[in-house]
């Protein structure tokens, strides 16, 4: 097993466990992003090689550096630098959080909270494929059951990697999905309509007639115009692609009922509040909406506020 070892710089502030303990927060039972005792790992499968990225922090929240060590079998130059750039990526490390901080500094209700969460970067998903099924998996349903669907998904699905007593899953591609038709999808307990929603996604990638890492070079709304016409994929669907997969800052997923009753309880004393009334809100905090809903999730999952 070959090894390569390299350091990224993220820009300041970064709190390292901070942002990891928010990305893996949105996973549980087999993940394919795993934080523990300060180290970061993830297995990537480049074209069927596998390469096991392991990531730790090397410097401080104002002085941010991370290690990245790559292993995997005849690497090349190239494929670490794939690996490098897609944990580059996916940890956030290119978010400027200065004028979000100036911005936020002013509101007396959101600013204290935001301050306890000091160097928390948006994290990403490595591939829009990936959040793409994420989100359809969670529509409609209780984050528990999302999460046993997602787990039944990698451990039958995934390519894997042993390694000194752990297995790693590297999340599957369209092509692997595809082959496993409806009645495979419909086994790791997919309704038969959001099985028929991936595979219709998963077969135009494979033909050629979708390109969803192409979305990353298109703006906002050109981007969700082109997420809408999937079927399957409503606004909520699209927000929330926006943000943990494409790293727009401005993307706002007014339909989520969690950041629906939070928002509610900081700023209207509990009042139900509609999807419009929230929408409308939120302009006030243009152009960071991103920031200030994963800056609230976090709180959240940290038991700053309740949900």
């Amino acid at each position: 097993m070959d090894k390569r070892t390299l350091t990224l710089e993220p820009r300041a502030p970064y709190d390292f466990d901070l942002t990891m303990e928010y990305l893996i927060s949105f996973q549980g039972g087999a993940r394919v992003d795993l934080f523990e005792d300060g180290r970061y790992q993830r297995l990537f499968d480049l074209n069927g090689k596998l390469l096991l990225a392991q990531v730790r922090s090397i410097g401080a929240v104002e002085r941010p550096r991370l290690e990245v060590t790559v292993q995997g079998r005849q690497m090349t130059n190239e494929d670490v630098a794939a690996v490098a750039k897609a944990v580059e990526w996916i940890v956030g490390g290119d978010a400027l959080l200065e004028d979000f901080y100036a911005t936020v500094a002013k509101d007396p209700v959101i600013g204290p909270v935001v301050e306890r969460l000091y160097g928390l970067h948006p994290t990403r998903t490595a591939t829009v494929f990936e959040a793409l099924v994420q989100a359809v998996s969670a529509q409609q349903i209780a984050s528990a059951v999302a999460r046993i669907i997602r787990t039944l998904l990698l451990e039958n699905y995934s390519p894997t990697l042993s390694l000194n007593g752990r297995t790693y899953y590297a999340f599957p591609d369209p092509a692997t999905l595809l082959a496993k038709g409806v009645p495979g999808l419909r086994g790791m307990k997919f309704s038969n309509r959001k099985a028929e929603y991936i595979l219709d996604v998963a077969a135009a990638m494979e033909n050629g007639t979708l390109d969803l890492e192409g979305l990353r070079n298109l703006p906002d709304d050109q981007a969700a115009e082109k997420l809408l016409a999937l079927r399957g994929v409503g606004r909520w669907t699209v927000q929330w692609l926006l943000m943990r997969a494409l790293g727009r800052l401005d993307a706002f997923p007014s339909g989520d009922l969690a950041l629906q009753r939070v928002i509610s309880r900081f700023y209207f004393q509990g009042r139900k509040l509609t999807e419009e009334e929230l929408e409308e809100f939120s302009q006030g905090w243009s152009p960071w909406r991103s920031l200030f809903t994963t800056y609230l999730f976090a709180a959240m999952r940290r038991g700053l506020v309740e949900a």
